[in-house]
C-alpha cells in the first residue's frame, strides 16, 4: 500500500496502516503479532494496538526524508528484538471489529469509479469507496483489487 495507490485508508475510523490491516487480519485467524521493525511512527503504532509486542525502530521520518540505522547495526538490533520476542509470551492476537468499514480514498475519480464495481462497495463520493462488511478476507481481497492497476 503506497501513496500511489490510495490517497488515504481507513478502518473503522481510524487511519489505516499496513501493519493495522494485516495485524488484524492475522488476528481474524487468531495468529498474534509479537515482533513488528521498521519506522519509528510505525513502531510506535504497533505499541499501542498490542499490548506485549516487541518493535524495533530503525528508521525515523524527517520531512520529505529519513534518518536510519547503518544496515549491520539495524540487523543487530532486529536479531536482539526477534530474540526477545520470541522467548516472551506472544501477545494476544489483534481482533477486528466484526463490523468493517473500510474506506478508501483515490487521487482520481476514475480510479474510484473503476473499483466501485467490487461486491458490497458503495461509491461515497468521487474519489471515495466505503466496504462495508464482516469478512476480513473479503476486505483484503477488496484491498487487493483496489491497489491493482487501472485497465482501460
Amino acid at each position: 500500500m503506497s501513496g500511489k495507490a490510495f490517497a488515504r485508508v481507513e478502518l473503522n475510523g481510524v487511519m489505516g496502516s499496513e501493519f493495522l490491516l494485516f495485524a488484524q487480519a492475522a488476528g481474524s485467524v487468531g495468529v498474534p503479532v509479537a515482533f513488528v521493525s521498521g519506522d519509528a511512527a510505525l513502531c510506535a503504532q504497533a505499541e499501542t494496538l498490542v499490548d506485549g509486542i516487541v518493535t524495533v525502530a530503525t528508521l525515523r521520518g524527517d520531512g520529505a526524508s529519513t534518518v536510519s540505522m547503518l544496515p549491520g547495526e539495524a540487523l543487530r538490533h532486529i536479531e536482539a528484538g526477534v530474540q526477545r520476542a520470541l522467548s516472551a509470551r506472544l501477545p494476544p492476537p489483534l481482533l477486528p471489529s466484526p463490523e468493517l468499514h473500510l474506506r478508501l480514498s483515490f487521487h482520481r475519480a476514475q480510479t474510484a469509479y473503476a473499483k466501485s464495481f467490487f461486491p458490497g462497495v458503495r461509491q461515497l463520493a468521487d474519489t471515495k469507496l466505503v466496504f462495508e462488511g464482516t469478512d476480513y478476507l473479503t476486505l483484503l481481497s477488496f484491498m487487493s483489487f483496489a491497489a491493482g492497476p487501472v485497465l482501460p
